[in-house]
């Protein structure tokens, strides 16, 4: 194992349409390097004038501010290393065999809010550089709560993870033994699930919710169960199972479609199926594995004012769901 390296259990050109495909969605710069601060794919998603300054060399910056994640001190790779003011960046690790193969260089992103423009006028002249192109890359910038800057992280981490595993085991097979190839298994499948749980989290934050479930096929009964919830009764996790075109879930499914309600424009055919009177705001997402039904992602909220339910952020999560089906068809 000490000797394999990410792009030998890796095809980079495949994982670069993912990669590109995640900046798309999350609106990151994303670049991955090995551990020797080496470029292994192509910089995606808004490359600026302040990625530029905060990046200079990636060989020189990874020495100088990744150092925690070479074990030369301890930190948290998800709280991310504030550069500038509250501009962060972040190196998410790529594991295989549990040995760090590579690592995802995320951001600069802006956690918070974006400060007074006095403030960023002296940033560009201590970078020497023109204040209308340094104003015009921060308004680019992407601002990120704490929490959703973790969460879209940890994403990254567990597809990047899970696909890095998967190439590993089909390394390995010509090599390890049955129960090797079994343990190798158990750790795909582990972070298969984490993954799911960081696409619930990401998707519920997105769009502010106050309820969300993920719901999984159950081929051999044929029906929806709940796999992972938000807001969500534990008895109600237990007990609920949908077939196919019973209430909103079940719909979605059949029709191989998502379904948006808004009560403030109802849909009289979706509102016979609402049981919850509270609920304002739906999307229920159905996605696949392989061309087949894998689960359908249900997100609610009890308020007809929540304008997180937006276009851009309905967009940002179906991105989510066709990353996470493309990354589950792959192991």
């Amino acid at each position: 194992m000490d000797k394999i390296k990410f792009d030998d259990i890796i095809d980079i050109a495949k994982f670069q349409v993912i990669q590109d495909y995640f900046a798309q969605v999350l609106g990151l710069s994303l670049i991955v390097i090995n551990p020797k601060g080496l470029t292994l794919t192509r910089p995606s998603g808004p490359v600026s004038f302040t990625s530029r300054i905060f990046r200079c060399s990636i060989e020189m910056r990874f020495e100088e501010r990744f150092n925690c994640l070479c074990g030369k001190r301890t930190c948290d790779w998800r709280e991310g290393n504030r550069c500038h003011d509250h501009f962060y960046d972040f190196a998410v690790p790529l594991k295989a065999g549990g040995k760090i193969l590579a690592y995802v260089i995320a951001g600069p992103v802006i956690i918070g809010k974006r400060g007074d423009r006095e403030k960023y006028l002296k940033m560009a002249a201590f970078f020497n550089v023109n204040e209308q192109d340094f104003s015009n890359a921060v308004r680019e910038t992407k601002v990120f709560s704490f929490n959703g800057i973790r969460q879209a992280v940890e994403l990254i981490h567990e597809v990047g993870c899970a696909l890095c595993e998967s190439g590993y085991k089909n390394y390995q097979m010509r090599f390890v033994k049955k129960e090797i190839r079994q343990a190798i298994d158990g750790v795909i499948s582990q972070y298969s699930e984490q993954m799911l749980n960081s696409f619930l989290e990401t998707s519920f934050s997105c769009l502010e919710a106050d309820r969300a479930s993920l719901m999984l096929w159950d081929k051999k009964d044929k029906e929806l169960y709940i796999k992972k919830a938000k807001g969500l009764h534990k008895d109600i996790i237990r007990k609920v199972r949908v077939k196919l075109g019973q209430g909103l879930s079940g719909l979605a499914a059949e029709r191989e479609e998502p379904l948006f309600i808004d009560q403030s424009r109802p849909d009289q055919g979706l509102a016979e199926r609402m049981t919850n009177p509270g609920l304002q705001k739906a999307f229920l997402l159905p996605f696949k594995v392989k061309n087949k039904l894998f689960g359908v992602l249900n997100l609610a909220s009890s308020s007809l004012e929540n304008r997180a339910f937006s276009s851009q952020n309905l967009d940002t999560v179906r991105g989510l769901a066709r990353l996470v089906e493309t990354t589950l068809s792959s192991l």
